[in-house]
């Protein structure tokens, strides 16, 4: 048992990751390795899809926004399919962290917060306010895609006042 724990903690601790700054005390560290090797063995019943967690993120952070847009996912996939490869593979593993219900409850304080809009404001205020440099990374960086995604899109250019991009960059062969 504590050999698993030393692995999973060696295993976190070891990836480039928002989470590697977390100072774990002995208790956080038991329970972060007991609450892994858990969801390793029930993740496939538990976790949600990283697309079940950009639908509840995008939806929280653009509630009170117009105009709605039809996909955002795939207005997120174009946002992620441009950062760098590091980056995204941190992302990759916060998502599947996040994805793993105990793990989750550890970082977010629910097992499945993703359902309920407003568990997923209330997680995201926690991390935006946080003092941990890790949960306000996470923020940061959900934040900044999300809002990336919506802004790049023709159909919120109008409910920002932005015309669009000038009309010789749309000329081919002139810039």
């Amino acid at each position: 048992m504590l050999l698993g724990h030393l692995l999973v903690y060696n295993a976190i601790m070891n990836v480039k990751s928002p989470f590697t700054q977390v100072a774990l005390n002995r208790r956080a560290f038991l329970f972060l390795g007991a609450a892994s090797g858990i969801g390793v063995i029930f993740s496939q019943v538990l976790s949600p899809s990283d697309l079940k967690i950009w639908s509840a993120v995008y939806s929280c952070a653009t509630k009170d926004w117009s105009p709605s847009q039809k996909k955002p996912i795939a207005a997120i996939n174009g946002v992620l399919s441009l950062i760098r490869e590091d980056k995204r593979s941190e992302l990759n593993l916060a998502l599947k962290l996040l994805g793993i219900a105990p793990i989750c409850y550890f970082l977010t304080g629910y097992f499945t917060p993703w359902d309920d809009s407003q568990k997923v404001e209330k997680v995201l205020e926690r991390w935006r306010l946080s003092s941990n440099d890790s949960e306000k990374k996470l923020y940061s960086a959900f934040v900044s895609i999300i809002n990336s995604a919506y802004y790049s899109q023709q159909s919120s250019w109008k409910a920002i006042g932005y015309p669009g991009p000038p009309e010789y960059s749309r000329i081919k062969g002139v810039l």
